[in-house]
Formats: structure tokens, sequence, C-alpha cells
């Protein structure tokens, strides 16, 4: 018996009215699930394969509706390719003209005869695109799940691969090469795999097999140096010379202060550090150079400093003699200084004082300075800081006025107006403050 089946939209062919296991749109391919219901098929998903039917209608979960097992059926969105296969999509439901890849199930579906049109007839017999291999390392996590292993060769591995068809199987056999062996980190001697250990002159070598390790120990000696030494010193083919000692290979262990070598060169070089000249001289008749080492002035190097007490004093604190600074008015002293030829650079400059009573001293500086006695302008440099310090009674106080002498010099001779505010709401001691001097640090 035969029946007649049209292109027809709708479908035209055998189908079924079956309970779906979710909802379903139309035109969806659906598998036949354990529970006798319909669900939507994935060839990305082995478990909802193989594509048994295509929907014809939307169907709610759990309710009835038309399912094509074999015929013509069309959908006006479609637009296919006349004469192409179609494939089951590795997208839930989907039709795909491209065949998926590993590792996607393939099944042909049906052929397309409109562009709108398609001939659905299910392939029942599904493959995967390659056979799929997981591979995992040391038993551990899955590596990955490909079609194909590539076998490469690591540094100092190869590898033999041959197919075995009488034992169905690919034999696969690893070889370590050797051992690789460089000089001084330099090119490889060779690669091999065993190493010769040889003994040369006054080297004696121990080797044991140190099986707890899992490893070979190998003990290289120096077997004669005093022996050796003494050959040179009691003559023989090669004794020892004057002139070997005191040619161009020989060497200078330098330390210290008696402590560790510093290093053994053949050749030292003197360098001149602050406040230091050297003098170096050849003396061809004995044989030496002669170096002399002295101070250029300073008292060697280090942090020097220098005391200016105040230069007209009217009162004293203590048996410190010193210039008042009054409180409630502006009060102005003036003092001027030579900097130390052994002070090339000022590091620290500070206005020393002693207050009758605590609180915050409000304070000015500007200074003049320039070069002493070389014909430069008393004011060829002019700088100014000013600040508020916090004072304790009675104790001595420094006032970092640095800032005032950037860039001052050796013999520059500087001039100093140190004011203090008194008349100003930020001037809070209430009483007089003793100026006992200035004091600067350098190097």
């Amino acid at each position: 018996m035969t029946y007649q089946l049209d292109f027809i939209v709708k479908g035209s062919g055998f189908f079924i009215n079956e309970v779906a296991g979710e909802n379903l749109g139309a035109r969806k391919l659906v598998y036949r699930s354990a529970a006798a219901t319909w669900m939507l098929a994935d060839a990305d998903l082995a478990a909802t394969m193989p594509v048994v039917g295509l929907t014809m209608e939307s169907i709610t979960s759990g309710r009835k509706g038309l399912i094509l097992l074999q015929g013509y059926i069309g959908d006006s969105s479609w637009a296919w390719t006349i004469g192409n296969e179609i494939y089951a999509s590795p997208v839930a439901g989907e039709i795909v003209e491209v065949a998926p890849t590993a590792p996607d199930v393939v099944q042909q579906i049906g052929i397309v005869v409109n562009t709108d049109m398609i001939y659905f007839d299910p392939k029942l017999v599904t493959s995967a695109s390659a056979s799929v291999i997981t591979v995992r390392h040391n038993t551990g996590a899955d590596v990955g799940s490909r079609p194909r292993l590539n076998f490469i060769d690591g540094v100092l591995i190869t590898q033999t691969i041959a197919d075995d068809a009488i034992s169905n199987e690919i034999d696969i056999t690893t070889d370590w090469t050797g051992v690789r062996v460089n000089k001084n980190s330099g090119a490889t001697v060779g690669t091999r795999r065993r190493l010769n250990f040889i003994e040369g002159t006054d080297i004696t070598i121990t080797v044991a097999d140190d099986a707890p390790n899992d490893e070979v120990d190998i003990t290289i000696t120096n077997s004669g140096p005093a022996l050796h030494k003494d050959t040179h010193v009691s003559g023989g083919g090669d004794p020892f010379v004057g002139g070997d000692l005191l040619d161009a290979t020989a060497r200078v262990s330098v330390s210290k202060n008696s402590g560790a070598i510093v290093g053994t060169r053949r050749e030292l070089n003197l360098i001149e550090g602050a406040n230091i000249t050297l003098t170096i001289a050849d003396d061809a008749v004995n044989e030496e150079v002669d170096i002399t080492i002295a101070a250029a002035g300073g008292g060697g190097g280090g942090d020097l400093s220098q005391w200016f007490k105040a230069s007209d004093p009217d009162s004293f604190k203590g048996t410190h003699p010193s210039m008042q600074l009054l409180d409630a008015v502006e009060n102005t002293i003036r003092q001027s200084f030579v900097i130390p030829s052994s002070i090339t650079t000022v590091t620290v400059a500070s206005v020393v004082i002693i207050s009758e009573a605590s609180g915050n001293l409000d304070w000015e500086v500007v200074t003049n300075f320039g070069g002493l006695c070389v014909n430069e302008d008393f004011d060829l440099n002019t700088d100014s800081t000013t600040g508020t310090t916090a004072v304790t009674v009675d104790k001595i106080t420094c006032i970092d006025i640095s800032a005032a002498l950037t860039g001052a010099a050796a013999e520059d001779l500087v001039g100093i107006e140190f004011k203090r505010d008194g008349d100003d709401a930020a001037d809070t001691i209430g009483d007089r403050v003793h100026f006992i001097g200035i004091w600067i640090k350098g190097t």
C-alpha cells in the first residue's frame, strides 16, 4: 500500500500525537526519553541523541502534540540551500546544514527540497566525527578529550611510533638519549648515556652508588698539592725563580683593618675621598711605589660642625650669654659668620634658643651670602625661610634654618637676620626668648 506525501508547510507524512517532557517550540528536533516523553535533542550531548522526531507545532510540557517521524515539513523563516544534507545541531533542537565536528555526534536528519521545505528522514545510525580519547596525566584530572594524540620529543627524549596491525595497536617507544655535557656553561661537548670521569694529575676521583637517594656521588679531590709545590721549591726540572713571583700575572690580596679579603687583583686604584690628598711616586730604586696620604683639611672627613655664639649679648640664661627676643613685639637679631673651609656643603644649620616659657615661637629668617675675599657681592645669594616652632621652658631648642642657606659653600660670608614676630597671634610663649647662637654642620 502506498501513501501520497505532499509539499505542505504544516507537514505531510508519518506523525504521532505524544506527550512533551519539556516546553517544545515548533520545528524542533526531539528524542524519546527514558520516561517515554519527547525532549530536545542536542548533538553535543550524546545522552539526548539520536534524533527521532520533529515537532510540527509548539507543545507545552506534560501536554500532547504532533511530532513528525518522516515526511515533508516547511517554515517560512527557513532559507536552506536546495539539495543540501541537514544535521542535528550542537544547539538543542536546532537544524544545521554543516555537520558538527568532534566530539559532537553527527546525525543526518534529512535533505533540503526547497529553501523553506525539508524532507525529514532521520538516520538512526549516529556516529562521532572521530573516535575521542580522554587523556590524563599520572592518573590525575583529565587533560582533554580529542580524536588525536600528538607525541612531541622533549629535551634528550626521542620517540619511535609504529603501527602494529597484527596486534591492532600503535606501539610507542620513548627513549632517553643521554646526558648533555658542557664545560664552564659553554658549548655542548657531547650528549651520551654515560659519563666517564678520568683522574688527571694530582686528582683523585671517588665514585659511589647512593641507592637510597637515587643518585651517584662523585668526589673530586686534589691528591698532592704539597708534593707538587715541593717539586718546584727543591729544583728539579722547573724550579721557581724570583721573576716567577714578580711577573705580569702576580696579584695582590687586599684587606681592610686586617679583616676579610676585599679582592685579589693585579692593580690597585687609590681614590681621594673628601678632605684627603694622595701623593703617589714610583720608586724604582727600592722596587716600590710610595703612597702618601694626607688630610686636606677638616680633620679627616665625616660630618664637621661649627658653633657661632651670639655676637652682641645683652643678657644671660644661666651661664650662657644671650641676646633677648622679647614678647608682644617684633624683635630682630643680626649676626654674620664665615663657613669654615673644611665644610664644602652645609647639611644642618640651626638657630639655638632657650625660652623662659613654653609655647609656639613665630619666626622669620633672611640671609645674604657670598664668597669671602674673592670679589663677590655680599648679597650674591639671598635666601629666606619662616616657621612656627614649639618650645619648652628652659630646654635648648634648635630651629632648622638650613632652607635659608641653599647653595652656601666653604668660605662664604653669611649674614643672618633672625626675627621673632612676638606680636603675632601665632606666637604663644608670652615671655622672652634667649638667642644663644648658630650651629652648622656639613661635609
